[in-house]
This record gives C-alpha cells, sequence and structure tokens, in this order.
C-alpha cells in the first residue's frame, strides 16, 4: 500500500533503502538520540530493515520528532518525510502516550485493555 500526498510519501521499505538508512544510522550523533544503536555497516542496516519488515512482518514506518529536536527533523526530511495533511490514528501503550501528546496528537477515548494488553486510542490531525 502507497499512501502520497504533495508533502508526504509512505511506502513499504525496500532493501534498497539500506544506503539511505546507514548514511544516517552510522552517525554517533544521530543514531542513539533517534532511539537505535549506530550501525556498523550497510549490511546492518539491511538486517534491520529485513527483520523489521520481514520478521515482524511490519507494514508501515511512521517517525516523529520532539519539538525543539532540530537534528531529528531535518533528517526526518532528508528522508522524504513530512507531516500529512489528514489524521492519522494510533493506540499508545501507556509509555508512549507522552511522546504522542509531544509531538500534537491528543487521546480520543479512556484506556482500554484488550488480551491484557492496555492503550489508548489517539488521533494526530495536521492543523
Amino acid at each position: 500500500m502507497v499512501f502520497e500526498t504533495e508533502k508526504l510519501l509512505l511506502r513499504p521499505w525496500a532493501e534498497t533503502d539500506s544506503e539511505s538508512l546507514y548514511e544516517y544510522a552510522k552517525d554517533g550523533r544521530i543514531g542513539p538520540i533517534a532511539g537505535w544503536p549506530v550501525h556498523t555497516s550497510m549490511e546492518n542496516s539491511r538486517e534491520i530493515i529485513r527483520y523489521a519488515f520481514t520478521d515482524k512482518c511490519l507494514e508501515i514506518l511512521w517517525c516523529g520528532y520532539f519539538e525543539g529536536n532540530d537534528k531529528s527533523r531535518r533528517v526526518q526530511e532528508k528522508c522524504g518525510f513530512t507531516y500529512p495533511d489528514e489524521m492519522i490514528t494510533l493506540n499508545s501503550s501507556p509509555y508512549g502516550i507522552p511522546f504522542y501528546k509531544a509531538i500534537g496528537c491528543v487521546p480520543t477515548d479512556e484506556e482500554k485493555t484488550v488480551n491484557g494488553i492496555r492503550f489508548t486510542s489517539m488521533k494526530y490531525e495536521d492543523k
């Protein structure tokens, strides 16, 4: 599935994306503040993509940054990420709520527990 607007392109990751990922992930100033360990080689980046999208069967890639973290914002822009013109909905674990609120998401319901998993439904609307 591909979702494209004037400012956003969401598409499945491909192994060919590993070069772009590696260029950012190898930088010790970027990887750790983005939540990943420094990548040690192009193959290391390829393996991470394979793991996320093959072993874990992920279908979408989403990222965000905290207000004021211009380094992360610039990296995301260089990778082609922008905010969508439409609403995004998500289910957040209790631990993710502060992050999602910091980037502009708002809860749409009370916390629920389904099959032992706690989550709060949230939405992001581009303003």
